[in-house]
């Protein structure tokens, strides 16, 4: 992925920026990398995609631009001869701007926004199609988006982390893991003890599947600057060697983001 944003910082270079009123934003460098990466990645996503689909056939380097944030962006049209297809084009765009940036706007309908309030950020984008056509950028943009989400997290001032007791588990060994929760922020929060009814978790893409160690009540408590507070859960063993993923969110909302974790787990024979 290096190799690939340092490929299309040189295709950038003297290409012409995309308009939009924007503010200037508080954005660290790692922030700012990992947008670049993420729209590096959706470009790289259309390109795998492109002999698939007759309107991706123009699809090439020429589509990328730099918004005045310096964030990659992508701004593709169709040009067909048809006079059906003039009347119906095909284009699209995709940035990542700050929350308050006005950017599309002129597409109307057609354009969609996915905000990310802890970083002060949003998806910025467009597509205009018709039946004629059958590409689809929604699922491109919600798979990278999950980086930018998961970026996202760092940030909060609730954080939410999962620990396997082990690297690894045998067949039939049942999976236990803990589940803490961290206040980042320089104040003390008001919160709930994790419990089985203050988190939502999926396991091994099952709605829980682990239950608590200890059996207790959701209560209230004052989790002080730095502090955390954790609940071990338990979930069910395996009869066959297997990978799968442990996520868990807590039902508590800052800026409309919840906090969230996930653990990546694996099963060995032995």
């Amino acid at each position: 992925m290096k190799k690939i944003i340092l490929t299309l910082f040189i295709i950038f270079a003297g290409i012409n920026s995309v308009h939009a009123e924007t503010t200037p934003l508080k954005m660290d460098e790692s922030t700012k990398q990992v947008c670049n990466k993420v729209i590096a990645s959706i470009y790289q996503d259309i390109l795998s995609v492109k002999d698939k689909y007759k309107e991706l056939s123009q699809f090439d380097e020429k589509v990328l631009y730099e918004n005045k944030q310096g964030i990659f962006a992508l701004l593709y049209q169709y040009n067909e001869s048809d006079r059906q297809a003039r009347r119906h084009p095909f284009e699209f765009g995709v940035t990542i701007v700050g929350l308050n940036d006005k950017i599309f706007e002129e597409y109307g309908q057609y354009a969609f926004y996915l905000s990310f309030p802890i970083l002060g950020l949003k998806f910025a984008g467009f597509q205009k199609s018709s039946a004629r056509y059958n590409f689809d950028l929604g699922e491109i943009i919600n798979k990278n988006g999950s980086l930018l989400a998961e970026h996202q997290q760092k940030y909060m001032p609730l954080q939410l982390t999962l620990k396997a007791e082990k690297d690894t588990y045998l067949l039939y060994e049942p999976i236990r893991f803990v589940v803490e929760l961290k206040n980042t922020s320089p104040r003390h929060m008001r919160v709930k003890t994790l419990t089985d009814k203050t988190l939502y978790c999926v396991y091994d893409n099952k709605m829980w599947g682990a239950v608590q160690t200890q059996q207790s009540q959701a209560q209230e408590m004052i989790l002080k600057s730095g502090e955390t507070t954790n609940m071990v859960f338990e979930g069910q063993d395996f009869m066959k060697p297997k990978e799968f993923e442990i996520f868990c969110s807590y039902n508590m909302t800052i800026q409309g983001v919840q906090p969230t974790g996930h653990l990546a787990v694996t099963v060995l024979n032995q």
